[in-house]
C-alpha cells in the first residue's frame, strides 16, 4: 500500500470519527444500572438447601452447621441419611476452621509426623463431637412418581459445646504425645471454637 493511500484512509477515518462525535452533541451515555435480563424462560428457584443456608447464616452464624439430604423409599431412612450428612457437614466446617488456625499458629513447623498424626486423629475426634448437634429445621418431600422421600435437615452445634467435647475427647484418648503440640492444639481449639 502506498503512503498516499494510507494517508487518505487515515484522513477519512478521522473525519468520520469527528463527524460521529459532533453529531452526538452534548448527550452523555447513561450507564445501565439494572442487571441484564435473565435468559428467556429462567426463573429464580428457592430450594430447601438454599433456604436452609440462608436460615443458617442468619440464625446460626455463630455456630457450626451442616445441611444434609437423604433420599429413600422410607421416610425414616431418608431422615437418617440426611442427619448423617448434616453431621458430616458440621465436622467438615470444624475441621476446616481448626486446620486454618493450626496453620496460622505454626503447628506444621513443630513436627511433621506429629502434625500428620494429630490431623488424622482430629478428623476422627471431630466426627464424635458432632453427636451433640441439634436438628434445627426439617423439610420432607415425597415424589409420587418414584415413591421416594427426600428429606433435608439443618443441624447445628454450639461452638462452646463443640469446643468442650473435642477437648475432652482429645485429652481422654491421649492421641498426641508431644506436649508442645498438645498445648498448641488446646490453644487453637479455644480460639477456633470459642468465637
Amino acid at each position: 500500500m502506498s503512503i498516499k493511500r494510507a494517508l487518505s484512509i487515515a484522513i477519512v477515518v478521522s473525519i468520520t470519527a469527528a463527524a460521529l462525535i459532533s453529531c452526538s452533541g452534548s448527550k452523555t451515555m447513561s450507564v445501565q444500572s439494572e442487571p441484564p435480563p435473565a435468559p428467556t424462560g429462567s426463573i429464580e428457584v428457592t430450594t430447601p438447601r438454599t433456604e436452609f443456608t440462608r436460615l443458617a447464616n442468619d440464625r446460626f452464624a455463630d455456630q457450626y452447621w451442616g445441611i444434609g439430604e437423604g433420599i429413600s423409599n422410607r421416610e425414616s431412612m431418608a431422615a437418617d441419611i440426611a442427619s448423617a450428612r448434616a453431621r458430616e457437614g458440621i465436622a467438615l466446617m470444624m475441621q476446616t476452621t481448626i486446620e486454618s488456625k493450626a496453620k496460622n499458629a505454626g503447628l506444621n513447623s513443630i513436627s511433621g509426623e506429629a502434625t500428620e498424626t494429630f490431623m488424622q486423629r482430629l478428623v476422627q475426634e471431630t466426627q464424635g463431637t458432632v453427636a451433640d448437634a441439634r436438628q434445627r429445621e426439617v423439610k420432607v418431600l415425597f415424589n409420587q412418581e418414584s415413591g421416594q422421600y427426600t428429606v433435608y435437615v439443618l443441624m447445628s452445634v454450639e461452638a462452646s459445646r463443640a469446643n468442650d467435647a473435642l477437648k475432652k475427647q482429645i485429652s481422654a484418648t491421649q492421641a498426641i504425645t508431644d506436649a508442645a503440640v498438645s498445648s498448641v492444639l488446646m490453644g487453637i481449639i479455644d480460639s477456633a471454637l470459642d468465637r
